[in-house]
């Protein structure tokens, strides 16, 4: 699933309301969270305050895990 907000949306915590009803849906299923996001995508952000760690890496993207509780998984050094 793609979930992207239009510019005169961002900047008005809309995609952290969005991003916390989906987390509080995984943790309550014990689920991880799993994302690809632009290395260049200030998004980025908004995922490491919400408790996403970076997993993997590419040339373009980042991979970034949020388990269930917010609890962090490995990262890698980047």
């Amino acid at each position: 699933m793609d979930l992207a907000l239009v510019a005169d949306a961002r900047g008005q915590g809309l995609g952290t309301a969005l991003l916390q009803g989906l987390l509080a849906d995984a943790d309550a299923e014990g689920r991880t969270v799993v994302l690809h996001v632009a290395r260049d995508n200030p998004a980025q952000r908004l995922y490491l305050r919400l408790g996403f760690v970076v997993t993997g890496e590419d040339a373009l993207t980042l991979r970034l895990e949020r388990a269930a509780g917010g609890a962090a998984a490995g990262s890698v050094a980047r």
